[in-house]
């Protein structure tokens, strides 16, 4: 299990990942062999892929971030089967990937996470001016900035390209002009977009990237927030 935040992949090894099949001693492994032609080995390999879809529904329960799948085609087959309707793949990723670096796993992934990311665009519109109904939107980083530092952030909307350096006053976080890294001293925040990025996820809100400009009435980053 990989987490990923921007390029950068990080392993998730916590929460019953990562997932190992039981060890087999020589005389298991004996009667593995023998019972082969039955299915005890696919047996195996399926109680190993529950195992696997138990520890990501742990996961997914408070980490709302797209899901890619990467393996063999049959291996996703098996997935599927185990996983149910009740986990959504956002996109997949065919092959075989073991041993692979978290740099090859971020590249393979790209394409799909993309073609995910612009569908979402589609709707995320609507999404906001529907949270903007029922006053449970924020627009701006300062305004944005201080819902989510409360835990209020259920879906964060940010342009991929948007950074902006802040000051922290007496606790709270202050988005302030000029580039990141020009500002120096202990109380500035390089980006605090990134922090923001960050607290919503760590509070299991949903974060979604979408292109430069595309934010442009919501002055470049909207939260739905939880109430």
């Amino acid at each position: 299990m990989w987490s990923g935040l921007g390029a950068e992949l990080t392993e998730h090894a916590r929460g019953g990942f990562p997932v190992e099949p039981e060890p087999i001693d020589e005389a298991s492994a004996g009667r593995l062999a023998r019972r082969a032609a039955q299915g005890g080995e696919s047996e195996r390999r399926l109680q190993s892929m529950r195992d696997v879809v138990a520890a990501l529904e742990r996961v997914l329960a408070r980490d709302r971030r797209p899901l890619i799948v990467a393996g063999v085609t049959r291996h996703q087959a098996v997935f599927d089967e185990v996983a149910g309707p009740h986990v959504t793949v956002a996109g997949r990723v065919d092959g075989s990937f073991e041993g692979a670096s978290p740099s090859t796993l971020a590249e393979a992934a790209q394409p799909a996470l993309a073609a995910y990311e612009d569908l979402r665009e589609v709707g995320v519109l609507s999404e906001l001016e529907a949270a903007r109904s029922i006053q449970r939107y924020a627009g701006g980083l300062c305004e944005v900035t201080e819902l989510v530092d409360e835990g209020r952030g259920e879906h964060l909307v940010v342009e991929r390209g948007y950074y902006a350096p802040a000051v922290r006053t007496k606790g709270e976080l202050i988005p302030v002009e000029g580039r990141p890294g020009v500002l120096k001293g202990a109380d500035v925040v390089d980006d605090a977009v990134d922090h923001v990025i960050e607290t919503v996820l760590e509070y299991g809100g949903e974060v979604t990237f979408v292109s430069d400009g595309f934010l442009i009435d919501h002055d470049r980053i909207a939260l739905v927030t939880r109430y």
